[in-house]
């Protein structure tokens, strides 16, 4: 029987070590990116403390790309957000019902000690399959406004973990700060600026439609005026390639597209500069790597949770935040033009950077699954 070793200080100022057996966890991260890396970094810890983890998706195509590596047992279950049409919005309902009796006959037959939520709408079935079975339940949300998903599980939760140190709308006494699980690559990851300078362009897991109209056309005007010579990679989602290809057409000397990458790690050590939107993955990922970008938030994020995340990250200068509506060819043209080849404002925008961003959010969050079952 694997053991998991518990540290804990004493009212006497004396650290002790207990022993209990490994605990059974349940991992619901499905949905994008930014939902499905956070819960992987933060599984892969428990299951460094000898605990057994199963990873709970949506059963979408994304996800196989952002949990190749992850060798557990992965649950499925076919979910949707509410969302479009008054009908469509029907429909997810009715397929959030069989969700969750689908996750209850299923922990039924396997029961977790805990289940940890990343928030989303694929947190919702196990969540409400946990409080059914009174199981205990743990929540993280990584945004600065809290998500549907985590409002509606905050009530009956043992604790919420949070991405920012000032989440709003969620029970205070639950609330612990715990900063964004990261991938281990990401903790004392070390600048290696590329020559040419690399600007980095990415849309999340799904790629960014605004991104990719607007910026290769920035770039085309960018390095036909001669100014100096830069490279692009640019991320752009599966669903859109093809056509981010075609844009760049006659670059491909200075221009990398790809549809998805799992080295992101390395893209952020090369990089100079990035234009990205305002997940909170991204925004840690950015911080910790000392990357200054340029944020274009998601309009349509629920609570516009994205120009949230922005204006908490830029507020010492390290990130310009640009809404949908400012970012444009021309716009994004000229800031690279003031901010490229070797530009003073660049290396202040890079020591303006939040410095004290947690790098461990991982280890932190792994804490408050373990005490939640004690």
């Amino acid at each position: 029987m694997i053991e998991a070793w518990i540290v804990s200080y004493t009212m006497a100022g004396v650290w002790l070590e207990t022993k209990r057996e490994s605990m059974r966890i349940a991992v619901a991260c499905g949905g994008t990116g930014g939902h499905i890396f956070p819960g992987l970094a933060t599984a892969q810890e428990l299951v460094r403390r000898g605990h057994v983890v199963t990873l709970w998706l949506a059963g979408r195509d994304v996800e196989a790309d952002s949990v190749r590596g992850w060798s557990g047992p992965v649950i499925a279950l076919q979910a949707r957000g509410l969302s479009g049409s008054a009908g469509a919005k029907v429909g997810a309902a009715a397929g959030m019902i069989k969700t969750v009796l689908e996750a209850v006959r299923l922990m039924r037959r396997d029961r977790p000690d805990v289940v940890l939520a990343m928030g989303s709408y694929a947190s919702v079935g196990p969540g409400i399959a946990a409080r059914i079975l009174r199981i205990p339940l743990v929540l993280h949300e990584g945004n600065a406004i809290p998500g549907r998903a985590v409002r509606l599980l905050s009530p009956f939760a043992a604790a919420v973990g949070t991405g920012f140190k000032h989440t709003v709308s969620l029970p205070s006494q639950k609330t612990v700060y715990c900063g964004f699980p990261v991938r281990d690559a990401f903790s004392g990851l070390a600048k290696n600026p590329a020559r040419p300078p690399l600007l980095l362009v990415t849309g999340g897991s799904q790629g960014a439609a605004i991104l990719n109209r607007v910026v290769p056309e920035a770039v085309r005007a960018f390095i036909a005026a001669g100014i100096g010579k830069i490279q692009v990679v640019h991320l752009s989602g599966r669903r859109e390639y093809g056509v981010v290809r075609e844009r760049y057409q006659g670059l491909e000397h200075s221009v990398r597209v790809e549809a998805f990458a799992d080295n992101m790690p390395e893209l952020y050590a090369a990089a100079s500069l990035a234009i990205t939107r305002a997940g909170a993955a991204t925004c840690t990922e950015l911080a910790l790597a000392r990357v200054p970008a340029i944020l274009v938030p998601f309009a349509a994020a629920t609570g516009n949770h994205q120009w949230h995340n922005a204006q908490a990250m830029a507020a010492g200068g390290g990130f310009v935040v640009m809404n949908e509506t400012a970012c444009t060819s021309i716009t994004l043209d000229a800031l690279l033009r003031e901010l490229f080849p070797s530009s003073p404002r660049l290396q202040q925008m890079q020591d303006a950077l939040p410095g004290d961003v947690v790098a461990d959010g991982a280890a932190r969050l792994a804490d408050l699954v373990e005490r939640a079952v004690g």
